[in-house]
C-alpha cells in the first residue's frame, strides 16, 4: 500500500512545486515574506560591511552637540528657557560651526516669555522690559535668523491643523513628482517668533518592527514639498536657494539636487539607511560648548539631546540605543558619500529566476546523480548567492534579496530530498519482494537487452542490488591478457577508482579469473594481509569483499566485486544469498558483454569506414580553392585519409592573409587540431590583426588547452600587393624559400612552434620582404622536403630546382605543375605533403 502511494510522489515535481510556491510568496510578498527577508538581508549586510568601514573618515565633517545629563545637571532641568537655548546656539556659531540643525521642536511659547510672565506677575510687558526682562523666543528668533540655522518640525497624518506660520516652498519640481510623495495633513511647526530661520526640516522617522530602516527626504504638506532636516542642512551649508526634484532616468526612483549634492531615493522619496556605528560621530557636551571649551570650526552641527529622561532613542540593525539626532548625521554622511542603496525590481526578479533554475538543477541531481554532488553544488550555489548579494551591496549599491533566493533553493532541495528518501525506502521493500520471487533477475535481462550498453545497464541496476546486499561499493574489472593487468571499467559509489590499473597487488582478482570461482573474504585472520593490500590500493577502509567471475561459456571477461567498508569495529560480511544475487548479476553481465561484442564488431567496421570517408571529405572542403586568387595557390596531399597539414588563404580588404602549418603526429587527433588552427586563423585574420599578434593569440589558445602534448609548426602572414610586400612569422616551420630571378634565399624560424610554450615565453618576430614583380615565395612542409627521389631527399634546393623552370608562370599554374609531379610517383612520399606558392 505504501509503495502504491509513493509512486504518485515524484521527487523532482514535488521539489519544483514547492519552489514555485516559495517563488510566488516572495514575488507577491505574501505574508510580507519578501519584506521581512529583505530587512534581514539589509541587517546582515550592514553587520558585515558597516558604513564606517567603507567610509572611515567621512564623519569628521559632523559634530553632535549633546544636551546630555551632565548639561542638564549643570544648566538646569529641561526645558531650558529660550534665552539659554539662544545662548547655546550663539556659542556654537562662535565656536566656528558652519551650519547648525536644531533637533528640538519649539512648538510652544517659552514658559518664561514676556506674555507668560506678564500674566503670572500681573505686570505689563513694557514694565517687564523696563526691568530688563528679555523675551527668550524673540532672542532665539533673532539668532536663527542671523545665522545659518535649520529648525525642525514634524508632520503628522492627524486632522488638518493650522501651523504657526506658512513654511516656505524650497522645492523646484520637474514633472509630476509631487503626486508620488506621501501627504501629511498636519504640521507641528515652531512658534511664530521663530518664523525667520534660514531653513526648516522635518524630523519624522519610520519604524518597522522597532527598527529605523529608511527615512524620507521629502514629504508633501498640502500643496508644497518640504525637506528633511538633513538635506535642508546641506542646502543651507552650500548657500543655495532651493532643492530640485525629479524622477531618475530609469523611473525607478527620485533624484534630489541640492546645490552640488545629489540624493537618490525610491519613488516615495525615502532613503534606505546604510548604518555605520554611530559612535564614529564626534559628540560634545552642550555644557562644554557653553563654556567655550570646544572648537567647532567648519563643522555641520546637530543640536539635540541624548539625556535619558527625554527618551529620544531609537534602534538600528547595528545598535539598540541610538540618540535621535545622530540619524540626521547618518543621512548627511550617506548623501555626501553618494551611498544610495538601490532596490531594482528587475535585478531582483532575475535573482529569483536564477534561484529557481539552480533549485531545479539540484532537484534533478538529488534524484539522478548523487546526494553528495547535489549537496556540494547546493553549498556552492548558496555561497554564490550570498557572495552576489554581498558584492551587489558593497560594490554596486544594490540590495538584492539573497535570503529569499536562498530560501527558494533550499525549499526545492529539501522538498526533493525528503520525498526522494520516502520513495527509496518504498523501492527497497519492493526490490526485496521481487528478489524473493526471482522477478528482479528477469528485469536485469530486460535492461541489458534494451540499453545495449552493458555499463549503462549496470549503472541502472547495481544500486538496487547493492542496497539489498548492503554493499558500499561495486567494481567491475576487465582483464587485458597482453599486459596481464586488470582495469576498473565500472564503479558504483567509488567513482575515484574508475580507471584504476591493478597488476599483482590484488591476488584474489587473478585467482578468481583463472579458476572462475567466486571468493568471499571477510575479516578473518588469514585475510588480514589481503584486505590491507586492497585497502592500500583502493584507498578505502575495507571490511569485507566478494569477487565473482564475469564470463560466457569458456570465455571470461573480468571480475565483479562487492565491497563493504570498515566502519569502526563492526563488520557485516556477505552472506551466501548475497553471493547468489551478485552472481546472477555477473552472469547476466557476461551474456551482455558477449552479445555486445558480436554486434558491435559488425557495426563498428562499417561505421568506422564511413566516418573516415566523411572526415576526409569534410577536411578537403576546409582548404581554399587552388584557383581562387591569382597571386597565391597551394594544396595538401594527405599521406593517409586524414591530414595533419593545412593551408588557408583569403582576401581581407586589399590584402591576402595566408597560413601553412603542420600538426605533430598523425591521424584523427592531428586532423582535429589542424581544423582548430584553421578556424582560429580565420577568426583573427578577419580582425585584420598583425601576423605576430595572430600567432600569439593562436599560441595562447592552444597552449592553455589540453592538446595531448601536440604542437604546430606554421608560417602565417599577409601579402600586400601595393606596395609589393610580404609580412610573415615562421613558428618552428621549414624555411621560407624566396626565388627572385636566379637568386635563392631562405628565411628561418622566428619563434618556437605553436602550443609548446606559454604566452609569456612566446614572442614571435615579424619578417618583412620587399618584392619586385616576378618574385615568388615557396612554403613547404617536411613531407615535401623529405620526399625522396631515389635514395636522396628532395630538400630545399631540390624544391627550388623543380619550380625554377616555371617561374614565369603565375602561382596557380606553378602549383598545378608541382602537384602533378607529386602525384606522378616520381617522388616517394612518407608524410603529408603541402606546398604554398606566392607569386607577385
Amino acid at each position: 500500500m505504501f509503495s502504491r502511494y509513493t509512486r504518485l510522489l515524484k521527487p523532482i515535481p514535488v521539489g519544483i512545486l514547492l519552489m514555485l510556491i516559495a517563488y510566488v510568496s516572495v514575488v507577491t510578498d505574501f505574508l510580507r515574506v519578501s519584506s521581512h527577508s529583505k530587512d534581514r538581508v539589509m541587517s546582515i549586510m550592514t553587520s558585515l560591511a558597516p558604513f564606517d568601514a567603507m567610509y572611515p573618515n567621512s564623519h569628521e565633517l559632523f559634530t553632535f552637540v549633546d544636551i546630555d545629563d551632565a548639561s542638564l545637571s549643570a544648566i538646569g532641568q529641561w526645558p531650558w528657557p529660550r534665552k539659554t537655548t539662544s545662548e547655546l546656539v550663539s556659542q556654537i556659531f562662535k565656536s566656528g560651526a558652519a551650519v547648525v540643525g536644531v533637533d528640538i521642536l519649539f512648538s510652544e511659547i517659552d514658559r518664561l516669555s514676556l506674555g507668560n510672565l506678564s500674566s503670572q506677575l500681573n505686570l505689563k510687558e513694557n514694565q517687564l522690559k523696563s526691568l530688563g526682562v528679555e523675551d527668550g523666543d524673540a532672542r532665539l528668533g533673532a539668532v536663527v535668523h542671523g545665522h545659518p540655522t535649520v529648525l525642525s518640525f514634524a508632520l503628522t497624518a492627524d486632522k488638518a491643523g493650522v501651523p504657526a506660520f506658512k513654511l516656505p516652498n524650497r522645492f523646484v519640481t520637474v514633472g509630476e513628482v509631487s503626486a508620488l510623495i506621501p501627504q501629511s495633513n498636519n504640521i507641528i511647526s515652531p512658534i511664530k517668533a521663530l518664523g525667520g530661520a534660514q531653513g526648516y526640516g522635518f524630523v519624522n522617522i519610520y519604524k518597522e518592527q522597532g527598527v529605523i530602516r529608511k527615512t524620507s527626504l521629502a514629504l508633501k504638506h498640502h500643496d508644497i514639498l518640504v525637506p528633511a532636516l538633513g538635506i535642508e542642512l546641506l542646502r543651507i551649508a552650500q548657500g543655495v536657494k532651493n532643492h530640485a526634484i525629479k524622477t531618475n532616468d530609469t523611473y525607478s526612483g527620485l533624484t534630489i539636487k541640492t546645490g552640488e549634492v545629489t540624493s537618490e531615493t525610491d519613488l516615495n522619496g525615502s532613503l534606505l539607511l546604510h548604518y555605520g556605528h554611530m559612535s564614529r560621530f564626534h559628540k560634545v557636551s552642550a555644557n562644554d560648548v557653553m563654556k567655550g571649551k570646544q572648537s567647532l570650526t567648519d563643522k555641520i552641527v546637530i543640536l539635540g539631546s541624548s539625556a535619558k529622561g527625554l527618551g529620544d532613542f531609537h534602534t538600528t540593525p547595528l545598535e539598540d540605543v541610538v540618540p535621535g539626532p545622530l540619524f540626521h548625521l547618518q543621512v548627511m554622511d550617506q548623501i555626501l558619500n553618494q551611498r544610495f542603496i538601490n532596490n531594482n525590481p528587475l535585478y531582483e526578479q532575475l535573482l529569483f529566476l536564477s534561484a529557481l533554475l539552480i533549485g531545479a538543477l539540484l532537484c534533478f541531481l538529488i534524484v539522478r546523480r548523487s546526494m553528495a554532488l547535489s549537496l556540494g553544488l547546493m553549498l556552492l550555489a548558496l555561497l554564490a548567492l550570498s557572495g552576489l548579494t554581498y558584492w551587489g551591496f558593497v560594490f554596486s549599491h544594490f540590495l538584492l534579496n539573497g535570503l529569499a533566493a536562498i530560501g527558494i533553493v533550499l525549499t526545492g532541495f529539501l522538498g526533493t530530498y525528503f520525498s526522494n528518501s520516502l520513495i527509496e525506502a518504498a523501492a527497497k521493500r519492493e526490490v526485496m519482494s521481487k528478489l524473493e520471487s526471482n522477478e528482479l533477475l528477469t528485469e536485469v535481462m530486460e535492461r541489458y537487452a534494451d540499453t545495449g550498453d552493458i555499463y549503462h545497464s549496470l549503472e541502472q541496476l547495481t544500486p538496487q542490488i547493492l542496497s539489498i546486499i548492503k554493499a558500499d561499493a561495486g567494481l567491475f574489472f576487465t582483464y587485458h591478457k597482453e599486459y596481464q593487468r586488470f582495469t576498473c571499467a565500472f564503479t558504483q559509489n567509488a567513482s575515484e577508482l574508475k580507471g584504476l590499473v591493478v597488476y599483482n597487488e590484488i591476488p584474489v582478482l587473478h585467482e578468481v579469473y583463472q579458476h572462475q570461482r567466486p571468493s568471499n573474504i571477510g575479516s578473518q585472520e588469514n585475510a588480514t594481509d589481503l584486505l590491507q593490500a586492497m585497502a592500500s590500493t583502493y584507498h578505502i577502509e575495507i571490511g569485507s569483499v566478494m569477487t565473482l567471475p564475469v564470463s560466457f561459456g569458456n570465455e571470461i571477461f573480468g571480475c565483479l566485486q562487492g565491497i563493504k567498508k570498515k566502519t569502526g569495529k563492526k563488520i557485516n560480511h556477505f552472506s551466501q544469498d548475497d553471493i547468489g544475487l551478485f552472481g546472477s548479476l555477473a552472469n547476466n553481465l557476461g551474456i551482455a558483454i558477449k552479445n555486445v561484442e558480436l554486434s558491435n564488431k559488425v557495426v563498428l567496421d562499417k561505421l568506422l569506414e564511413k566516418d573516415l570517408r566523411d572526415a576526409e571529405l569534410a577536411q578537403s572542403m576546409m582548404f581554399p580553392d587552388k584557383a581562387s586568387i591569382e597571386q597565391i595557390s597551394g594544396g595538401v596531399l594527405p599521406y593517409r585519409m586524414l591530414s595533419g597539414d593545412f593551408i588557408d588563404y583569403f582576401k581581407v580588404g586589399d590584402r591576402i592573409a595566408f597560413i601553412e602549418g603542420d600538426v605533430s603526429g598523425k591521424g584523427v587527433p592531428a586532423a582535429i587540431m589542424m581544423s582548430r588552427c584553421v578556424s582560429l586563423f580565420r577568426i583573427y585574420a578577419k580582425m585584420d590583426l598583425p601576423a605576430d599578434t595572430i600567432a600569439c593569440r593562436m599560441n595562447q589558445e592552444l597552449s592553455e588547452s589540453e592538446n595531448d602534448g601536440r604542437f604546430v609548426s606554421l608560417v602565417l602572414g599577409w601579402v600586400d600587393l601595393v606596395p609589393m610586400q610580404i609580412t610573415f612569422v615562421n613558428c618552428g616551420h621549414n624555411p621560407v624559400i624566396s626565388l627572385s630571378g636566379s637568386k635563392l634565399k631562405t628565411y628561418g624560424v622566428t619563434s618556437p612552434p605553436i602550443g609548446i610554450v606559454g604566452a609569456l615565453e612566446f614572442i614571435p618576430q615579424n619578417q618583412v620582404l620587399q618584392l619586385t614583380s616576378g618574385d615568388a615565395l615557396f612554403i613547404a612542409t617536411d613531407g615535401v622536403t623529405e620526399a625522396k627521389i631515389g635514395s636522396e631527399e628532395l630538400g630545399v634546393k631540390g624544391l627550388a630546382r623543380l619550380v625554377y623552370p616555371h617561374q614565369q608562370d603565375n602561382a596557380i599554374d606553378q602549383f598545378h605543375k608541382f602537384y602533378t609531379y607529386l602525384t606522378s610517383g616520381k617522388l616517394a612520399l612518407h608524410d603529408d605533403a603541402t606546398l604554398l606558392i606566392i607569386k607577385v
